[in-house]
Protein backbone atom coordinates (compact mmCIF):
# COMPACT_ATOMS: atom_id res chain seq x y z
CA UNK A 1 0.00 0.00 0.00
CA UNK A 2 1.52 3.02 -1.15
CA UNK A 3 1.15 6.65 1.06
CA UNK A 4 1.54 9.92 -0.29
CA UNK A 5 1.78 11.65 3.07
CA UNK A 6 2.66 9.56 5.83
CA UNK A 7 1.99 12.28 8.46
CA UNK A 8 -1.27 11.75 9.95
CA UNK A 9 -1.54 15.01 11.30
CA UNK A 10 -0.72 16.85 8.05
CA UNK A 11 -3.17 14.19 6.27
CA UNK A 12 -5.78 15.06 9.01
CA UNK A 13 -5.35 18.58 8.73
CA UNK A 14 -5.50 18.52 4.60
CA UNK A 15 -8.78 16.75 5.47
CA UNK A 16 -10.26 18.63 7.81
CA UNK A 17 -9.79 22.58 5.44
CA UNK A 18 -10.98 20.54 2.12
CA UNK A 19 -13.87 19.54 3.93
CA UNK A 20 -14.70 23.09 5.57
CA UNK A 21 -14.06 24.62 2.82
CA UNK A 22 -10.74 26.33 3.50
CA UNK A 23 -8.69 24.29 0.97
CA UNK A 24 -10.14 23.89 -2.76
CA UNK A 25 -10.00 21.42 -5.15
CA UNK A 26 -7.70 23.23 -6.83
CA UNK A 27 -5.56 23.22 -3.96
CA UNK A 28 -5.97 19.70 -2.81
CA UNK A 29 -5.32 18.82 -6.51
CA UNK A 30 -1.85 20.92 -6.40
CA UNK A 31 -1.12 19.13 -2.94
CA UNK A 32 -1.36 15.65 -4.50
CA UNK A 33 0.50 16.72 -7.74
CA UNK A 34 3.46 17.24 -6.03
CA UNK A 35 3.24 13.91 -3.66
CA UNK A 36 3.25 12.10 -7.08
CA UNK A 37 5.71 13.51 -9.26
CA UNK A 38 8.26 13.08 -5.81
CA UNK A 39 7.06 9.58 -5.78
CA UNK A 40 7.39 9.02 -9.56
CA UNK A 41 10.67 10.62 -9.98
CA UNK A 42 12.20 8.10 -6.81
CA UNK A 43 9.64 5.25 -8.67
CA UNK A 44 11.83 5.98 -12.59
CA UNK A 45 14.97 6.33 -10.61
CA UNK A 46 14.74 3.06 -9.09
CA UNK A 47 13.48 1.08 -12.20
CA UNK A 48 17.07 2.92 -13.97
CA UNK A 49 19.30 1.22 -11.69
CA UNK A 50 17.05 -2.29 -11.63
CA UNK A 51 17.72 -2.29 -15.45
CA UNK A 52 21.49 -2.14 -15.22
CA UNK A 53 21.34 -4.88 -12.68
CA UNK A 54 19.45 -6.82 -14.93
CA UNK A 55 21.41 -6.21 -17.79
CA UNK A 56 24.41 -6.82 -15.45
CA UNK A 57 23.12 -9.69 -14.07
CA UNK A 58 21.89 -11.34 -17.45
CA UNK A 59 25.26 -11.06 -19.26
CA UNK A 60 26.98 -12.99 -16.23
CA UNK A 61 24.87 -15.68 -16.82
CA UNK A 62 25.21 -16.01 -20.47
Amino acid sequence: RIFFEPDDTKLKKIYEDYKSGKLLSGELKAILIEKINDFLKIHQEKREKAKKQIDQFLLKNK
